[in-house]
């Protein structure tokens, strides 16, 4: 996008990150390193991931960049909710780094949202996903 998009991470996705780190053989930085050269995986790991899961399965119906759409998808369906603990659709579309288009616009508009509402927001979406399908 140009800019720096920082977000904010639920508490199960910092404890998902956490465990990953056990599992790293090498200690580049990385939480998700490469094992044939130095750095990360490669951007593109995650669509590989998905085509090879459940013996391909998922192949053409699934894709990584999807998930942003189903996140919306969910925020859409649950506006209600969100609006009540601060969350309006503002939020959502920084959350989804989503520029505003009128250039005016944006050069004025500093910040669609805070930090606190990014983590509210996050923090809700984990919350949610965990009361679909507990692990």
């Amino acid at each position: 996008m140009g800019y720096l998009h920082q977000i904010a991470l639920n508490s199960y996705a910092i404890d998902i990150l956490n465990e990953q780190k056990n599992f790293c053989i090498m200690d580049n930085g990385f939480v998700f390193p490469a094992f044939n050269k130095e750095g990360h995986i490669h951007k593109d790991s995650l669509n590989k991931a998905i085509i090879k899961l459940n013996g391909g399965k998922y192949k053409g119906l699934a894709t990584s960049h999807g998930f942003r759409a189903t996140f919306r998808t969910i925020c859409s369906r649950n506006k209600a909710d969100l609006l009540k603990i601060g969350i309006s659709d503002e939020v959502i579309e920084t959350a989804l780094a989503h520029k505003e288009s009128d250039m005016i616009k944006f050069a004025y508009e500093r910040s669609k949202s805070t930090k606190e509402q990014l983590e509210n927001l996050m923090q809700w979406y984990g919350d949610y996903l965990n009361r679909l399908e507990p692990f």
